[in-house]
């Protein structure tokens, strides 16, 4: 926690929630992080169903770069999601909760039987246990894109497990496939 909480607090770009400071006092560590004020991206997508798709690579630019900065610092960040994202009043977006990120250089291995994220977002090869890394991030960044763009998930089932199966054997359904009136493009 606190080799990763230091990698994070190196970080600084607009589109990542700073952290401020870490430490621990007795038992207990703790970060502190900058406040935003805002709402979180699953919330605005909860509101309005789903984003038109000027709107929608609006916010992922934001997210993208957030990515990119945390990337070039040799952090990943292994769950990326809407909930994961915070949108200001005036509509800067910023990546948070690096809780579950990894140094790059430690990132290359995942312990066996153990899934790191969120299923519904989660890369394939964190599902079999392969190396981890950026690529991981942008594949989620594609899911959540395509849940902007359609209101729901590309994939869904009764269990984490079959959820899990589909990203590993299944190409990701292009969002004008699940929702009318998307361009293809």
């Amino acid at each position: 926690f606190i080799g990763e909480a230091k990698s994070v607090a190196r970080l600084s770009h607009q589109n990542v929630v700073a952290v401020f400071d870490q430490g621990d006092d007795g038992p207990f560590l703790y970060l502190a992080m900058e406040y935003v004020p805002g709402r979180t991206l699953k919330g605005l997508l909860r509101d309005s169903g789903r984003f038109a798709p000027a709107t929608a690579l609006e916010i992922m630019a934001g997210v993208l770069d957030g990515l990119a900065a945390a990337h070039a610092s040799g952090i990943v960040h292994r769950d990326v999601k809407p909930e994961n994202v915070l949108v200001t009043a005036d509509g800067r977006i910023k990546v948070a909760d690096f809780g579950l990120a990894r140094a790059l250089s430690a990132a290359g291995h995942t312990r066996s039987g153990l899934l790191i994220g969120t299923v519904g977002y989660v890369p394939p090869e964190q599902v079999t246990g392969g190396p981890t890394g950026p690529t991981g991030d942008v594949y989620s960044a594609g899911v959540m894109l395509s849940e902007l763009l359609t209101g729901r998930l590309p994939f869904t089932g009764d269990t984490p497990l079959s959820i899990a199966y589909q990203h590993v054997n299944q190409d990701v359904p292009p969002p004008s496939a699940l929702a009318p009136g998307i361009p293809p493009a």
